[in-house]
């Protein structure tokens, strides 16, 4: 790690620094991730790894981070009430702000007691969420979008297995001018007889009016001619 600023106070014998105004910190560790951070009132021991940062924002990997403190340790960094996304605007329109992330060396990111948020409106919670460093996307974001006859939308998704080759799905999606449309049902893969399935809720037409359907039942023959 290397500390670039205008003016330091400290102890060289120890190699101990004091920054009471603006300063840098990079990591570029070979194999590591790089990170780069910008903030205020820094100490750092070069000695022990150790030190800390307030007031900081910058990059982490491929994501863009703001706290407001951050504590350094050989293997670690934390970060305090802040945030990651991959925006790199100073109001993104996403992120997942944590009470506490914890970034490792290999780019993994630990977070805790997670919200997602989508401009302000907060869209997701988590207690704790892990970030693949290999993973473009954050783990787990909804879609949001606009369509001029439904206003802002915002749609998520889940899956869960049930039984030996029995699903359960359910879709929700929240319109500002519609409100919430949501469906779901069961699928069952028969393997050698195809896939039925039983689903039911709100589905849009081709004209952008919404209708609501009774259970109906669905099946799908797959049939494989050759291996």
């Amino acid at each position: 790690r290397r500390l670039k600023t205008e003016e330091l106070t400290g102890n060289i014998k120890e190699s101990t620094v004091d920054v009471e105004g603006k300063a840098r910190l990079l990591q570029m560790t070979p194999d590591q991730m790089r990170i780069i951070l910008t903030g205020y009132k820094t100490q750092y021991d070069y000695t022990r790894g150790l030190g800390k940062m307030e007031e900081a924002h910058g990059k982490a990997g491929n994501k863009y981070i703001k706290a407001k403190r951050v504590e350094l340790y050989p293997d670690l960094i934390v970060i305090y009430e802040g945030h990651a996304t991959k925006c790199s605007s100073e109001h993104p329109d996403y992120r997942m702000q944590a009470e506490r992330i914890e970034i490792y060396p290999d780019g993994r990111m630990i977070a805790y007691k997670v919200k997602y948020y989508l401009g302000n409106i907060v869209v997701y919670q988590s207690s704790k969420e892990v970030v693949d460093p290999n993973k473009e996307s954050m783990p787990h974001m909804p879609k949001a979008g606009y369509k001029n006859s439904d206003g802002i939308w915002i749609s998520d998704s889940a899956s869960y297995n049930i039984a030996d080759r029995v699903n359960a799905d359910i879709n929700g999606t929240y319109y500002t001018k519609k409100g919430l449309k949501a469906d779901g049902g069961i699928s069952w893969d028969t393997k050698a007889m195809g896939t039925f399935r039983v689903y039911t809720g709100m589905f849009e037409d081709s004209n952008n009016i919404w209708v609501r359907k009774g259970p109906t039942l669905k099946y799908n023959y797959a049939h494989r001619i050759a291996d």
